[in-house]
């Protein structure tokens, strides 16, 4: 997947990273149409979901071990299907606010930056995860949450930056808001995962 989007989307994969430095670059890239009516972002966000579900499911093998009520390709698959869930259902839930709140714009606005965030995660989750899975040293897996973190609190400040240009509401509503969808969400996921282990 990666030598087929480097070899034959490497203007619009620049562009992509370019777009997580600068929101400028974001611009261009609605200029230049919708991302999601191309091929490869789609495939690049399969490649996300999959590098996130192996790495939590590895992280949670070298946590618990020998603990899952499931067999490993079960358990793997599982954690998977709950990765892709997650995303499809914050991304409904997030157009549907946009919808509900009349703030389309704005919402497609972050809806973007997440796609964008996401892709470029998946190029620095997946080199970390090979070396990690054949290498043994916990290391690796140190440096993808330490990297995973940082991307996560830089795209939350970015998504702020969005709100705020939204008039509509206020600060506390915004910060309100941004918790029940980033934050609120993942501690239900982590507290219902851990009854699967």
């Amino acid at each position: 997947v990666v030598v087929f989007a480097r070899q034959f989307y490497t203007l619009r994969l620049e562009q992509i990273f370019k777009s997580i430095l600068s929101s400028s670059h974001v611009k261009q890239l609605h200029r230049e149409g919708n991302l999601v009516k191309h091929g490869y972002p789609i495939i690049l966000l399969f490649m996300f979901s999959f590098s996130l579900a192996l790495f939590m499911f590895q992280l949670l093998r070298e946590l618990y071990p020998h603990s899952f009520y499931f067999s490993v390709g079960q358990g793997f698959l599982l954690v998977l299907g709950a990765t892709v869930a997650y995303f499809i259902g914050k991304f409904l839930t997030i157009w549907y606010l946009g919808v509900l709140f009349q703030t389309k714009q704005d919402t497609y606005r972050y809806l973007t930056d997440q796609f964008l965030f996401q892709i470029s995660a998946s190029f620095v989750l997946l080199p970390l995860l090979i070396l990690y899975i054949y290498s043994g040293y916990q290391f690796f897996v140190l440096v993808a949450i330490i990297v995973l973190s940082l991307l996560w609190i830089y795209r939350l400040q970015r998504a702020f930056v969005i709100g705020l240009a939204c008039t509509n509401f206020s600060r506390s509503y915004l910060f309100l808001y941004l918790c029940t969808l980033e934050v609120l969400p993942l501690l239900i996921l982590f507290k219902l995962g851990f009854q699967f282990v």
